[in-house]
């Protein structure tokens, strides 16, 4: 069995007259770089030799990405550019589609299933991580005095690199199956950023819920719940801005629309000077009378306004904040059962 390796340095040997305060410090960081290490070298042994983890995950994430593509394969309004469908900023002279854009409501639909998709699989393969025997093994390790932090952060990357593996077979399917025009490096950062924050709230399912089984169930429900509030169902979504899962949409919805077919979303100041214009003279209102641009019309609430940057940004934050909670919770919780 794969063990953690045993410090050179004994804390027993380490008296408060021998070292100052600032050494103290110099020898704790060490000690806990070091159970770093090891547990960092242990979880990618694990994954990647004595378990078929990595294989089961990437198996998980290939379902995932065929039944998202036979879905969406033949959604022909992503192989068709909206410069030669509807002319550039639906000009008057346009046919009717112009004005009854219904393919585009696939865009959301995008999204939607994917955060859905993604949130049932990375719930399921992240519970893992601190769940069950390995649960059982930080427990045994913590009352021999091992760092839960050294832990937590060894095993997040290990993780890490199971998740851009998991997502890049995600993506390469989807890509494949899927006649998207966005940009494939895009797509991959993106369903990696959702995989990241997805694995955050499956860590404190799996460190808060004593029984994996259990975890695994209250992260699938709770993944299906806050895809509700991702922007394809407007009730829902018009108050979303707090989810994850809404950024997620956005993001879908900007690079397909903007880095694939460079959707205008600007509104021409011929529509802003005379709001009694129509979308028959290329100037387009929402459900409001408010004047809108081509993007917004398409598109519409709560995923107007795009912006990518934000979009990425608040994924990584979401993460970020979701491990803090994550890190918080190991310190704090089962501490009985680390004696």
């Amino acid at each position: 069995a794969f063990r953690l390796k045993k410090s050179s340095i004994d804390h027993e040997e380490v008296k408060e007259t021998d070292v100052s305060v600032a050494e103290h410090k110099k020898l704790n960081s060490v000690l806990l770089f070091s159970q770093y290490v090891s547990y960092f070298e242990r979880g990618m042994y694990l994954r990647f030799l004595r378990t078929n983890r990595i294989a089961v995950d990437a198996t998980a994430y290939l379902v995932a990405g065929l039944i998202i593509g036979m879905i969406f394969n033949d959604v022909l309004l992503l192989g068709v550019t909206p410069s030669v469908l509807y002319g550039r900023n639906c000009p008057g002279n346009s046919d009717s589609q112009c004005f009854f854009p219904n393919d585009f409501v696939a865009a959301r639909r995008f999204g939607f299933y994917n955060a859905m998709a993604l949130g049932i699989v990375a719930v399921s393969t992240g519970t893992v991580t601190f769940a069950g025997q390995r649960k059982l093994l930080f427990w045994r390790d913590a009352s021999a005095g091992a760092s839960p932090s050294a832990y937590f952060f060894g095993e997040l990357t290990c993780d890490m690199v199971t998740v851009w593996i998991s997502s890049l077979v995600y993506t390469s399917i989807v890509q494949l199956m899927v006649p998207l025009r966005g940009p494939f490096l895009l797509y991959w950062l993106l369903w990696t950023m959702s995989v990241f924050v997805i694995h955050g709230l499956s860590y404190i399912m799996a460190i808060g819920i004593l029984e994996m089984g259990n975890a695994t169930i209250a992260g699938v429900i709770m993944s299906i719940v806050l895809t509700m509030f991702e922007g394809f169902i407007d009730l829902l979504g018009n108050i979303g801005a707090w989810c994850y899962t809404l950024w997620l949409g956005r993001a879908a919805s900007n690079i397909e629309l903007l880095q694939g077919y460079s959707v205008e979303t600007s509104i021409p100041q011929i529509c802003r000077d005379n709001p009694d214009l129509t979308g028959e003279d290329g100037c387009y209102q929402n459900q409001d009378g408010e004047t809108v641009s081509f993007y917004d019309f398409l598109v519409g609430e709560p995923h107007s306004s795009p912006n990518l940057a934000i979009d990425f940004v608040l994924l990584l934050f979401f993460g970020v904040l979701l491990r803090s909670i994550a890190c918080l919770l190991i310190h704090t919780l089962n501490t009985d059962k680390r004696r």
